[in-house]
């Protein structure tokens, strides 16, 4: 196998990266549901392969080998106790001054992380379970393995998790606290039919039981692979995307727009009702989502917001009453045949930032 294509199906692993797991009974535990979360030590967590992971203190230096795990460790206030972090997750502010363990084919280099030594490792799910095993055998390295996350409850999930296995609880619920406070802006907005929306992805799309299917329904879309019942990644035909006739099309930001008959009749295209939105935020399930769901979301119905901008200053012209002018604005928020096959794989090779 070529090194090119090596990349690829490396790539192709992380299509159901996430970071979400389960902590092992009579552990520390929390969740999204508003319990306390618990950052004492020692304490032993489940990991998504069954496996009891201890804990003994506080770990001073964490490896992360996905982005979306390096996005949460930053966003949690964690950043300066990651020593390692992949290629993939290079856009957070410093990470360049952390220790690069991809090895020269995308993938993990174990012998890079041995020698850093770190207290904990964190492993997304994409990780084959003998590199997991490299890890705990040759390095004798503490490593928590995570499931995939299909859903934004898995981020708020993971966040918390992290937080427990890192001891930094304090900056896991703060986080997935403005994590719901922007969210619920995202939902005052949201009004009326629901507008349609086609997300492609190097020929591909996202369908039921993906976490951007997730992403478009919290942003008050209806995402029209989801309606057509594909699921997994997979691609719409031409005819399904006529059938279908997306409102809206939403691309990644650097991407060209998709083509096709059933994309240039649609009303997407007719009206240029474009979304695009960062990589990182769209395909990486962790904390910077919101930036993704908010920018869809404003883009969704803008023209609800400037209709109800307008009625309030009808409203106030009639009534006399000038408060709407004082009134502040809502706070900004602060990832077959042969042809198809290629196309699948090709999907995932930004996927795999994940």
């Amino acid at each position: 196998m070529t090194r090119t294509l090596l990349r690829v199906a490396v790539a192709l692993l992380v299509v159901m990266a996430g970071a979400v797991g389960a902590v092992a009974p009579g552990a520390a535990t929390g969740d999204a549901s508003g319990q306390e979360l618990q950052c004492e030590f020692p304490a032993t967590f489940e990991d998504a392969g069954g496996e009891d992971v201890q804990i003994d203190e506080q770990p001073d230096e964490i490896v992360t080998l996905n982005p979306s795990a390096a996005q949460t460790m930053w966003e949690i206030g964690a950043e300066d106790r990651v020593t390692g972090v992949s290629q993939y997750a290079m856009y957070l502010d410093g990470a360049e001054e952390r220790t690069d363990i991809t090895d020269e084919e995308g993938g993990t280099s174990v012998e890079q992380v041995i020698d850093l030594e770190p207290d904990l490792v964190l492993a997304p799910n994409t990780i084959p379970e003998d590199t997991v095993d490299q890890l705990r055998t040759e390095g004798d390295l503490t490593v928590y393995h995570f499931e995939s996350a299909t859903s934004i409850d898995d981020v708020r999930e993971k966040t918390e998790l992290i937080g427990q296995l890192v001891g930094e609880c304090e900056g896991a619920e703060d986080t997935v606290a403005w994590m719901d406070d922007e969210l619920e802006e995202v939902a005052d907005r949201i009004e009326g039919e629901e507008p349609t929306i086609y997300f492609e992805f190097f020929e591909t799309t996202a369908g039921q039981d993906t976490f951007q299917d997730d992403v478009l329904s919290t942003a008050g879309g209806e995402n029209v692979a989801a309606a057509a019942g594909i699921e997994g990644w997979g691609q719409m035909s031409q005819e399904q995307l006529a059938e279908q006739n997306p409102d809206w099309l939403l691309i990644i930001e650097g991407h060209e727009l998709p083509s096709g008959e059933g994309v240039e009749q649609s009303t997407a295209l007719q009206e240029d009702n474009v979304v695009e939105v960062t990589e990182e935020h769209m395909q990486q399930p962790a904390p910077r989502v919101v930036y993704a769901v908010s920018e869809i979301n404003e883009q969704l119905y803008a023209e609800s917001d400037e209709n109800g901008v307008a009625d309030e200053e009808v409203d106030d012209e009639t009534t006399g009453d000038d408060t709407a002018a004082d009134d502040e604005e809502p706070d900004a928020i602060p990832g077959f045949g042969i042809a198809a096959a290629l196309a699948a794989l090709l999907s995932v090779v930004a996927l795999r930032r994940r």
